[in-house]
């Protein structure tokens, strides 16, 4: 008697389920397992990853921007610990990869400050700016740099991480923005329906201002990017099928050109 009451409580607390967006089981949708692609590695691992890549494209737009010419012996000791990192975290050797990043990290941190104050007060000089871009090309540039920015946007399911294949692609339209300094962004940031309406708004601003973080990591200036978030209020593409919503957790990037119009 005592083992059929046993399992009727059992089942009497199995027989209800929180609705979708309020936690629990029912979050536990498939495309939340696999967040982008199939076996993509999550965990510290993943993380350290994301990490390293960041800090490799902050050590290219310092690059870009003269460290090599100012402090070219910074600028190998940054390349020789990068490339320490990378076989750290390929040989399972996780915390000396997350003691190595955080010394990447200020390392970095302080390269970038050393440039910035010997470039202001002219004690490394660079040499000349490449002639501008002709004025018939400005278009056809920004709408394929529009284009870059706004491939492989998606997110996974209830992360505001941006994915390193997007990452990758920030970085090569920033260092092309680096020369557009006319440009501003606008940056909006979407989710799809799963979740009460003040989360889906939370997470669609999250996504917007991850990708923020990460293009100001990248030597763009907060003043040239302007964001937002719309919720599950203006998708993509209508529908609830789990790849329709996959496209619909994105950030949309739309490119401003502010130059002056040509004199008549």
């Amino acid at each position: 008697m005592r083992g059929v009451i046993l399992t009727s409580m059992l089942l009497a607390g199995c027989s209800s389920w929180p609705e979708a967006g309020r936690g629990g089981l029912a979050e536990r949708y498939p495309e939340a397992l696999f967040p982008i692609e199939a076996g993509h590695e999550v965990g510290v691992g993943h993380a350290l990853r994301l990490d390293i890549e960041q800090g490799a494209r902050h050590l290219d737009v310092l690059v870009i921007n003269g460290a090599q010419l100012c402090f070219p012996a910074a600028v190998a000791e940054a390349q020789l610990r990068e490339a320490r990192l990378w076989r750290e975290l390929d040989g399972g050797l996780l915390g000396d990869c997350a003691n190595d990043l955080q010394v990447q990290r200020e390392r970095l941190g302080a390269l970038e400050r050393s440039l910035t104050a010997v470039l202001a007060e002219g004690r490394c000089r660079l040499p000349e700016q490449r002639p501008a871009r002709r004025a018939d090309t400005g278009e056809q540039d920004l709408a394929a740099l529009q284009a870059l920015l706004n491939a492989d946007n998606q997110f996974a399911f209830g992360s505001a991480e941006v994915n390193p294949k997007y990452a990758a692609r920030l970085t090569r339209a920033a260092l092309a923005l680096h020369d557009r300094p006319e440009v501003t962004l606008e940056i909006v940031g979407h989710a799809d329906p799963i979740g009460d309406d003040a989360a889906v708004e939370g997470l669609a601003q999250r996504r917007a201002e991850a990708v923020v973080r990460h293009l100001v990591a990248l030597g763009l200036p907060s003043t040239r990017l302007h964001w937002s978030a719309r919720g599950a209020s203006q998708p993509l593409v209508p529908g609830e099928a789990p790849e329709v919503r996959l496209v619909n957790r994105r950030v949309a990037i739309t490119l401003l050109d502010h130059r002056s119009p040509p004199a008549p």
